[in-house]
């Protein structure tokens, strides 16, 4: 993937198409929701319109205005819900489009290296880091990510350790 970036760059790219297009399956079901939400406030006005002219009595109108705002409610719930969801599509967006940036970065470090001090410098900046560990029969090497962000004390050397489960 590091090797390559223009293979991730492509399949972002293709996915923020999609997400921008009309194609969304996302975005469409959002916009028909949309509409249910007029469409029954539209009713709901209607109703009370006719209300209002007294062609209808109070309870006739009690009894049309309750599976409105049922509907009302319901359509207003999936509006929300795909709201969200879009947001968090774009959101992932963002976040693709960092992690594209990053493998363009790192493999320009990694491709203008000289030496192998300097590519080790270069892995170090990435996060990237190496634990050597052993067993009674066998020696291990661990590859461990670091990030300052992840950590709430700062500056303090940290061991990696094997998960058991």
């Amino acid at each position: 993937m590091i090797s390559d970036p223009a293979i991730l760059a492509d399949a972002f790219k293709e996915y923020g198409e999609r997400l921008q297009s009309g194609n969304s399956p996302t975005r469409a079901k959002l916009d028909a929701a949309q509409k249910r939400v007029a469409s029954t406030e539209r009713e709901l006005s209607r109703l009370v319109h006719l209300y209002m002219k007294e062609k209808i009595t109070e309870v006739q109108y009690d009894e049309m205005k309750k599976p409105l705002d049922i509907q009302l409610e319901k359509h207003s719930e999936d509006v929300n819900a795909l709201s969200q969801e879009l947001e968090q599509s774009t959101k992932l967006e963002e976040h693709m489009q960092s992690i594209t940036q990053f493998t363009e970065a790192a493999t320009a470090e990694l491709g203008n290296s000289t030496g192998i001090d300097h590519r080790r410098e270069a892995i170090r900046r990435l996060g990237l880091q190496v634990e050597l560990s052993q067993d009674n029969k066998n020696r291990y090497v661990d590859a461990v990510f670091t990030s300052p962000d992840l950590c709430g004390k700062r500056c303090t050397p940290r061991r990696a350790r094997t998960l058991r489960v």
